[in-house]
């Protein structure tokens, strides 16, 4: 899901394609302890496509119309239509079972889809439908700072739920990537704005409120999150090839369990090590890389 324009953030770009080794470096080293920097990267992850799309939008200066909004909303869709199918299939096809590819077997993948790392696409379509029309209100300092205060109480309220167990798939994923989304939608506004600080101290607070006061895991990695961003913004490293590598992110994310399975048929159920850490990203990197280049098939990585 590259997001096209001028004045790119090299770094930032950059940040997005080393989110997606850490995704894969999580799901192939579980349980070793290395693998909870997936936590982190998830975070990066989700705060980098609002702030890379909210900066597009506003460098463009285009407004949310009915057609626009149909082709965010596509984008999205789109991929998670497609590797829906692709993965259903898969299934039926290890299980040598035709009749899998038709079967419903919990409601609840109609929210996320046939295999569990597509819930990311059906969170972001959604909660890109919700928060970034609302969010075009947000033309001065002073309503970005009301907006952070409106962030905090979602946010409370999101993690709470995630913290108390109480969720199921996909809401507990949903609940703990609402704040991270929320802080990189806000934080493109400040950095229009000139006002980077209300967005920060929006995420700040509700980590470390929950840090002190909660019981939850992810508290460090929101703010190791947090602070690789704003180091990419602070140290800014311009190269094109950081803009190449950022474009595979989402593909890579998408198509790493396929490459998963293939290093298990390979290695014959091995190990997950740092072997088959490099070899998925580096297969589903690759792999991304020539889809793009083909006519309709880019359109879902």
């Amino acid at each position: 899901m590259t997001v096209p324009g001028v004045d790119r953030r090299h770094s930032v770009d950059f940040l997005r394609f080393i989110a997606a080794f850490g995704i894969v470096w999580a799901h192939m080293l579980t349980p070793d302890p290395s693998a909870t920097v997936g936590y982190a990267s998830l975070a990066l992850f989700l705060m980098l496509v609002p702030y890379l799309s909210i900066l597009h939008i506003e460098r463009k200066a285009e407004r949310p119309g009915r057609f626009r909004g149909l082709v965010r909303i596509r984008r999205i869709a789109l991929p998670w239509i497609f590797w829906s199918i692709v993965f259903k299939a898969l299934i039926a096809l290890q299980m040598r079972d035709p009749a899998q590819f038709f079967q419903l077997n919990e409601p609840r993948w109609l929210l996320i889809g046939p295999t569990i790392h597509l819930w990311f696409l059906p969170f972001i379509l959604l909660a890109t439908a919700i928060f970034v029309p609302l969010s075009r209100r947000i033309d001065t300092a002073r309503t970005l700072w009301f907006a952070c205060g409106f962030a905090v109480v979602i946010s409370i309220a999101s993690l709470y739920l995630h913290d108390s167990g109480r969720a199921l798939e996909p809401f507990a994923q949903w609940a703990f990537s609402l704040p991270p989304f929320l802080y990189g939608l806000l934080a493109a506004y400040g950095e229009k704005l000139d006002a980077p600080w209300p967005p920060a101290l929006f995420l700040i607070s509700v980590t470390v409120g929950f840090w002190i006061f909660g019981s939850g895991f992810w508290p460090p990695f929101f703010l190791l999150a947090l602070a690789a961003l704003h180091l990419a913004l602070t140290f800014e490293v311009r190269n094109p090839v950081f803009v190449k590598l950022g474009s595979l992110a989402f593909g890579i994310y998408l198509i790493h369990p396929f490459f998963m399975l293939v290093w298990y048929f390979l290695v014959q159920g091995g190990a997950n090590n740092t072997a088959g850490a490099v070899f998925v990203f580096t297969a589903s990197a690759v792999a991304t890389a020539i889809m793009r280049r083909m006519p309709v098939v880019r359109e879902v990585v």
